[in-house]
């Protein structure tokens, strides 16, 4: 088995492999570019992930799997569904809520499948509980020990850098299980520093206002109907889209439709029009729009138009960038 990293560079979300339990958007103008890297290992995989700009990634974690996620250190900032990550590590069970944004910064990840959550707590009094306790625990975020976490976080970006022979594949595994299990055992799910609270009333709101956003409407809506839609005064809008998506609400609405029109560029029939993709998605100031959609996406919305007909349209992502399996 190959122990080598595998790399892939985003430079286009729209080339991504189209993922129902996952999704990510940019929500900045500007060049793009995520950097994805991931190391297969019996029992569990690294991946790391960087973004250069601001990038939201929203989902839900895989089933069966059990993933310990720590910010990289950097000049980034990371929130991980609606908390300031900061120097934390973040605890996911199977099928549980991502929403991270990352404003130029990125995220180590060590997923652990099947043999590798058995083997975690092989030897830990009452592992067959915290089994089953860390596989239904909910997104938990855990105090940073200093120690474990910091051995980890320079174990795993070591193998991301030189890769791993494959004679050495198992012991890496084993030196990364120890530092996850010391971690989890200073912070079992029921520990005072473990924060698995309510969403704070910002994230609430900000949460509420992103789904009157999205869901289908007449029409696109102003920031004076999302503030109908939620109760909400604009300032208060305003203070929860900055802190939850370090955008503006209007920044947030205008980055929605033209994603939507870069979906359906790239997915258009024979015969479609920017001009009629871009009033369809609340765009009536063509010369306006086309400003905002280059800011955005490097290109014009024609370039877009033209390749998503060379392949045919009909679906707005390619395979293009497919990591391999994780999990060695």
């Amino acid at each position: 088995m190959s122990t080598a990293a595998r790399h892939v560079v985003v430079r286009d979300i729209a080339a991504l492999p189209r993922d129902t339990d996952h999704d990510c958007w940019q929500l900045r103008p500007g060049p793009l570019r995520i950097d994805v890297a991931l190391v297969p290992l019996p029992g569990l995989g690294i991946h790391y992930e960087r973004a250069d700009t601001l990038v939201r990634s929203r989902g839900v974690s895989p089933a069966g799997y059990l993933s310990i996620g720590l910010p990289l250190e950097g000049p980034g900032s990371a929130r991980f569904n609606g908390a300031d990550l900061g120097g934390s590590v973040v605890a996911l069970g199977s099928r549980r809520e991502m929403d991270c944004v990352v404003d130029r910064g990125g995220t180590l990840t060590i997923v652990l499948g099947e043999a590798g959550i058995r083997r975690l707590f092989l030897n830990v009094p009452g592992g067959a509980e915290m089994q089953a306790r860390w596989r239904a625990a909910p997104v938990t975020v855990l105090r940073r020990q200093p120690g474990a976490a910091s051995r980890l976080a320079a174990l795993a970006s070591g193998i991301l850098a030189d890769g791993c022979p494959p004679p050495g594949a198992r012991l890496a595994a084993d030196a990364i299980l120890s530092l996850v299990e010391r971690i989890l055992l200073d912070a079992a799910p029921s520990a005072p520093h473990a924060r698995r609270g309510r969403p704070s009333d910002r994230r609430r709101l900000a949460l509420a206002a992103e789904a009157a956003i999205l869901a289908p409407a007449a029409r696109p809506l102003s920031v004076r109907d999302v503030c109908a839609a939620t109760g909400a005064s604009e300032r208060s809008l305003e203070a929860a889209f900055r802190e939850q998506f370090g955008a503006t609400p209007i920044q947030y609405i205008r980055t929605v439709m033209l994603h939507r029109v870069r979906r359906d560029l790239l997915g258009a029939p024979p015969g479609a029009t920017v001009t009629e993709v871009a009033f369809r998605n609340g765009f009536w100031h063509l010369s306006r729009f086309a400003g905002y959609y280059r800011a955005m996406f490097g290109e014009r919305p024609s370039a877009t138009l033209r390749r998503g007909g060379a392949r045919g349209g009909g679906n707005s992502r390619s395979s293009a960038g497919r990591l391999p399996r994780i999990i060695g």
